[in-house]
């Protein structure tokens, strides 16, 4: 049994690739892209690679807009408000970092709420990008019930991401 490796830039490409010829724009098929190879090296396969159909399908069914802007708004000093335009998540966490990495270090904290998204799958790669810029990050999102508490029958807890990150030396 021969074990074939890829990088992750060139599988990144590949999915991006991938996206585009499905007729999405080339850069949010490269945002999709980065999260779902990252999720994927992570070990979380089930916000990786095996997302591809499932995202291609609801761009085909119209339920995500594949021209979605996303706009920045920031109506108080430490706080970043991101309209995804019913698009891709990961686009709109793209265009968020800047701008909330420069309003955390003016304002010592930044509070990041975006709206209108779809699926935010893992969000590890996420909040790496906080730590590597020197920051602490702590991302959740929300999620339809899903599971049922301990000892019950009836769905009342959702399986909403949490993930933190921190800076360390080296």
């Amino acid at each position: 049994m021969q074990n074939d490796r890829i990088s992750i830039q060139s599988l990144e490409w590949r999915v991006a690739d991938h996206f585009s010829k499905a007729g999405i724009p080339a850069e949010t098929s490269k945002a999709v892209a980065t999260a779902l190879v990252m999720a994927e090296a992570e070990g979380q396969q089930g916000h990786g690679l095996s997302r591809i159909p499932s995202y291609l399908a609801q761009f085909a069914s119209g339920k995500i807009n594949p021209q979605a802007e996303p706009k920045l708004d920031s109506p108080q000093p430490s706080v970043l408000l991101v309209d995804a335009d019913n698009g891709f998540a990961y686009p709109a966490l793209e265009k968020a970092f800047e701008k909330a990495r420069d309003i955390a270090r003016s304002q010592s904290v930044c509070m990041v709420l975006v709206s209108k998204s779809h699926h935010c799958g893992s969000l590890g790669y996420q909040v790496e990008k906080y730590a590597e810029a020197g920051q602490i990050a702590l991302m959740m999102a929300n999620t339809p019930v899903a599971m049922a508490m301990y000892g019950g029958t009836q769905p009342k807890l959702g399986t909403n991401p949490v993930a933190f990150a921190a800076p360390v030396q080296g």
